[in-house]
C-alpha cells in the first residue's frame, strides 16, 4: 500500500467525518426548528383559550338578570375600587340568580424566569376568582400558559385616564387589556424567541351606562 493510497484513505475519512458532522448539525437544527415551531403554535393556542375565557367574563360586567336589583342604579360603578394595573374586580350576575357576584382577575405568583438573550423574562400564574352572593369563593389558576404580562388601563366617560388603583369615584367607561405569553419549554436550554401579544381596547358593556 503506497503513500498515495494512505493519503486517499485519510482524506476520505476526514471528508466523511466532516459530512457526518454537517449532517448531524443539520438534523439538530431541523429538530430545534420543529420544536420551536410547535412551541409557537402552542403559545397561540394557549392565548386563544385564555382570551376566550376573559372576553366571556368581561362581556358580563355589570350584567344582572333582575332589572329591579338596586345595584343596577349605582351610577355604573360595577368595577370595584382597588382595581389595579395588573388586576380587575367587577360585579356580575354569573349564575342568573338576580344577585351580583364579584369576579377578580389578577396576575399571580412568579412561576419561573428564563433568559431571552440577556433579558430575563418572568412567567406568572394568572388567577381568576368568583365570590358568589353568599360569600363562597371559587378560584381558578392558570399556571403553565407562559403568561408574562396581564396589564390594564382605564378611562372614564370623558376620556380621562383613570390611574390605578381605582377609587370608585369615576365610573369606568373604557378598558384596555394587554396579555403577553411566551413558550414555556426550552430546547436544550434555549427558549424560542416567539411571543404572542393580545390587546383589546373596548367600550365597557352597556351595563355600565345605566344610571347615568
Amino acid at each position: 500500500m503506497g503513500n498515495s493510497t494512505m493519503i486517499d484513505i485519510l482524506g476520505s475519512a476526514v471528508i466523511g467525518g466532516m459530512l457526518l458532522l454537517i449532517a448531524l448539525g443539520m438534523n439538530d437544527q431541523a429538530t430545534k426548528n420543529t420544536f420551536q415551531t410547535q412551541e409557537s403554535l402552542t403559545v397561540q393556542q394557549n392565548m386563544v383559550y385564555l382570551t376566550q375565557i376573559i372576553e366571556t367574563d368581561f362581556r358580563k360586567i355589570g350584567y344582572c338578570s333582575n332589572p329591579l336589583n338596586p345595584m343596577n342604579w349605582n351610577q355604573g360603578q360595577y368595577i370595584q375600587a382597588g382595581t389595579g394595573a395588573n388586576s380587575i374586580s367587577f360585579l356580575s350576575d354569573f349564575d342568573n340568580s338576580g344577585n351580583y357576584s364579584t369576579v377578580t382577575w389578577s396576575l399571580g405568583q412568579p412561576i419561573k424566569t428564563v433568559m431571552d438573550g440577556n433579558n430575563p423574562i418572568t412567567m406568572y400564574e394568572l388567577d381568576r376568582s368568583v365570590t358568589d352572593p353568599t360569600g363562597v369563593t371559587r378560584t381558578s389558576q392558570f399556571t403553565n400558559l407562559g403568561v408574562t404580562q396581564f396589564s390594564l388601563q382605564y378611562w372614564d366617560a370623558q376620556g380621562n385616564s383613570l390611574p390605578p388603583p381605582l377609587t370608585g369615584q369615576n365610573p369606568t367607561q373604557e378598558i384596555q387589556l394587554t396579555v403577553a405569553m411566551v413558550p414555556t419549554e426550552a430546547y436544550d436550554t434555549s427558549y424560542s424567541a416567539s411571543i404572542c401579544i393580545w390587546r383589546q381596547k373596548r367600550l365597557v358593556s352597556m351595563n355600565l351606562k345605566r344610571g347615568r
